[in-house]
């Protein structure tokens, strides 16, 4: 008989504060608090509140937006199918050789 164990939802999905993902909105928190504590902003509070609302709404659609961006951001901007030599960074170039294979 295989052995078998429950498994929780909670633990696989992303850690959400207040609706939101807990970094952005820790970092809306925290740039309000700056905002309007140590520059006397005080409408930046209203300001927050909306950040937040759009981030709530964000999280709802997909929770793992800010991973899923990111991956695409480390992506190049084009496709360079033949790479360039770099001696300054190590790179050799692929040179044949008739007698072998590859240098």
């Amino acid at each position: 008989m295989i052995r078998t164990s429950l498994t929780y939802p909670s633990l696989s999905q992303t850690p959400l504060l207040m609706g939101g993902e807990y970094r952005l909105v820790g970092g809306n928190l925290g740039a309000a608090l700056i905002m309007t504590l140590l520059l006397k902003v005080y409408i930046w509070p209203l300001i927050a509140l909306i950040i937040h609302i759009v981030l709530v709404q964000m999280a709802k659609k997909e929770p793992d937006m800010r991973i899923i961006y990111m991956q695409y951001a480390k992506q190049g901007d084009r496709y360079e199918p033949w790479t360039e030599a770099d001696p300054a960074a190590g790179f050799r170039p692929i040179v044949l050789v008739r007698t072998k294979d590859l240098l």
